[in-house]
Formats: C-alpha cells, structure tokens, sequence
C-alpha cells in the first residue's frame, strides 16, 4: 500500500503474529469516517530462505482465528 500524498508505504496500526500466522490492520479515511482493513500472511522456510504466503494449511486454521478474534476486538477498542 503507498499513501499518494507522500508515495511512502502506508504503515499497519496493528500487527500481529500467532504461531506462522500474521496480521496487519491498515487504518483507513473515508467521508464515511475511519475503517480498517486486514492483510493476513504466514511465513514458512523454503530450503534456507524464508518467505510469504496467503495460504493456509488446514492445520494454522486455530491460528488465523484466533488472529481474527484478536483484529476484531482491537478494532470494536478503537470505535470506543
């Protein structure tokens, strides 16, 4: 994500990581007021080189939910 006023990359408000499992949430400003978008990811090692992927195995699937949940409260915190 860029920021088009200063062509600088938009930082997360919040990440997180359980196990292999990250989360970034993005804070957002529309006319409509402030929104939050997530990007999920989860790193793995390929022979010595880590890497990412949008793609989970069945067996992170606690994982992402409990990334989820944790997204979820933080944000319901923001609105007040």
């Amino acid at each position: 994500m860029t920021n088009e006023k200063t062509n600088e990359k938009k930082k997360p408000a919040l990440k997180l990581k359980v196990g292999r499992v990250n989360a970034s949430v993005f804070a957002n400003d529309s006319e409509r007021g402030k929104w939050y978008s997530l990007t999920l990811d989860r790193v793995y090692k390929s022979g010595e080189e880590f890497k990412r992927t949008s793609s989970f195995p069945h067996y992170e699937l606690d994982n992402l939910e409990v990334v989820v949940q944790r997204v979820k409260e933080w944000i319901a915190n923001q609105r007040g």
